[in-house]
């Protein structure tokens, strides 16, 4: 199956903005424009971007955004009385239809702030966007993501874990899971999978910071890929990207990414179970999930409607159970956090006559549904 994605690769699409100038926001019939400012008490300049062109309503939400994120009244320095930045300069950086634009400066308040960041600018909506590259769940099929961990990561990992809990204290746990998995590549057969540990334990323990890391095959990895994931990786190249066309493709492209669900867990707070299931456009739902006792693959067939996710289980043809998840704003103690909601859930044997509580671990998901 071919994705149509309709994306370009040309390093020529990139420009940089160093300071002064004016740059063409390419492939757009925009231009940056770079503004001085003088603070009030100090006689350094500063210099903001603004953009400029005949689409006035698009330059009008892109410079509203420039303008929230440098805090500050107005992109006319006559209408700005107190500037409070001392020395700020900044550079662009532009991939398809986004802009990064990164800033450095001082920020004099009642304290002296030296900032150093980013952000990112839609070029077709003028909004601000949220740097999100590809999840590495998002590239599997939805009973393949769990098998290829199991080969190549869990076990690592697990052991990882272990010498975090041996440095900062038993019963210490990481605020990075298990799955909070980056990758990259090493070489052309190679692909580099590392925990992402940002912000992973705190401040107090850094020291014991949990770090792993596993280089494998790329040919390993393939035949667990779904369509979007082959496209993404084989066709299209996409570790072979720099930073900010990475994030062009992946705010082109994450729309069409499969809707995967995986979640870990145990049935009755006895039976330890791993279940990747994959949403379909028409709300269907299809996926397994098996017992980490026996690995064997038990069939998921079902939908979701109004918040609620209905599951038959199935082995060898023959119906062996069914799940009933449901999402909800109220929190109840046996729920997970899911986007600000509560995910709870049941076990039912086939004729209802036992019904056991989901105790969840993990939930990997973007988005379950168009309202979730």
């Amino acid at each position: 199956m071919k994705l149509n994605f309709n994306i370009k690769h040309d390093l020529s699409l990139l420009a940089l903005f160093i300071t002064f100038g004016v740059l063409n926001l390419l492939p757009h019939s925009l231009k940056s424009q770079s503004i001085e400012f003088k603070s009030v008490e100090f006689p350094n300049d500063s210099h903001i971007p603004i953009a400029v062109g005949t689409n006035e309503k698009l330059i009008e939400t892109i410079n509203e955004t420039i303008r929230n994120e440098f805090n500050i009244s107005s992109l006319d320095p006559e209408k700005v009385e107190n500037f409070n930045w001392v020395s700020l300069f900044h550079d662009i950086v532009v991939a398809e239809d986004v802009a990064k634009i990164a800033f450095s400066g001082e920020l004099e308040t009642n304290t002296i702030y030296y900032i150093d960041r980013e952000f990112f600018v839609d070029l077709e909506t003028g909004k601000l966007i949220d740097p999100t590259f590809i999840p590495f769940h998002q590239l599997f099929k939805a009973d393949s993501y769990f098998n290829f961990l199991e080969k190549y990561w869990l076990t690592g990992i697990k052991e990882t874990i272990k010498e975090f809990e041996k440095c900062a204290g038993k019963g210490s746990l990481p605020y990075c899971s298990f799955y909070d998995i980056q990758y990259g590549p090493t070489d052309n057969n190679t692909i580099l999978l590392s925990l992402n540990d940002d912000d992973c334990v705190p401040r107090v323990i850094q020291a014991c910071t949990p770090s792993y890391s596993n280089s494998i095959l790329f040919d390993s990895l393939k035949n667990n890929l779904n369509d979007y994931g082959r496209q993404v990786l084989i066709d299209d190249q996409y570790l072979s990207m720099n930073r900010i066309e990475k994030l062009a493709y992946s705010h082109k492209t994450l729309s069409l990414a499969p809707k995967n669900i995986f979640i870990t867990g145990k049935i009755d707070n006895k039976y330890a179970f791993k279940m990747g299931l994959q949403i379909k456009k028409d709300n269907t739902i299809s996926g397994s999930y098996y017992y980490d006792s026996n690995k064997v693959a038990l069939q998921l067939n079902g939908y979701i409607n109004d918040g609620e996710i209905y599951l038959k289980e199935s082995h060898d043809g023959k119906i062996t159970g069914s799940f009933k998840f449901k999402i909800s704003k109220n929190y109840s103690s046996d729920a997970i956090n899911y986007n600000g909601k509560y995910l709870t859930g049941n076990w039912s044997s086939p004729d209802k006559s036992k019904t056991y509580t989901i105790d969840f671990e993990d939930l990997i998901a973007d988005k379950i549904a168009n309202n979730y």
